[in-house]
């Protein structure tokens, strides 16, 4: 549970702008999972809305969604396109047929546009670091306290030892 079945293609050389990708997507009854579209270039990535109904009949045949993802800026010709699930209940939950993919051009991209883009991205990187930095700062400073501590206790049975050898001592 909770893999992900995924078809997809790899675009290169396409014109910078933007892009939607729509498909049709089909599952049974009771399968529908979050079975969806989905177009990724190296800036931004967009998935259409989730399939909300099984259509598929026991006679192979049903009625077949069309998903679209919003628009996506592509700024060095690459684009990936495809269809995604996640899979659950032994697997079965989640499978999906896909077919007739359409890539939309939109229209090209100013590059101010490009600009905030990238920069968009690299705020989003940094921020990512910086929770991972703080997570990691976290974790050292948890291990820190739990060394202090085991020593303190260690420091602590240490004195009574000694207290109950110098007791025993005196006993005698």
């Amino acid at each position: 549970d909770g893999k992900t079945l995924e078809v997809s293609q790899v675009i290169k050389n396409l014109p910078n702008g933007y892009y939607k990708v729509s498909g049709d997507l089909i599952t049974q009854d009771g399968f529908v999972n979050d079975q969806h579209v989905f177009a990724t270039s190296s800036l931004q990535s967009s998935n259409s809305a989730s399939l909300t109904e099984g259509l598929w009949n026991d006679n192979n045949a049903g009625t077949w969604t069309t998903l679209t993802s919003d628009k996506v800026l592509v700024h060095d010709g690459g684009l990936t396109i495809g269809a995604s699930g996640t899979l659950a209940n032994q697997n079965q939950s989640g499978w999906f047929c896909a077919t007739n993919f359409q890539l939309l051009y939109l229209g090209a991209a100013t590059q101010a546009e490009i600009e905030a883009a990238l920069a968009a991205k690299a705020e989003n990187a940094k921020q990512a670091n910086d929770a991972k930095v703080k997570a990691a700062e976290d974790i050292a400073t948890r291990n820190n306290d739990l060394a202090i501590k085991q020593a303190q206790l260690q420091q602590e049975a240490d004195t009574r030892k000694a207290q109950a050898a110098a007791a025993t001592g005196i006993e005698e």
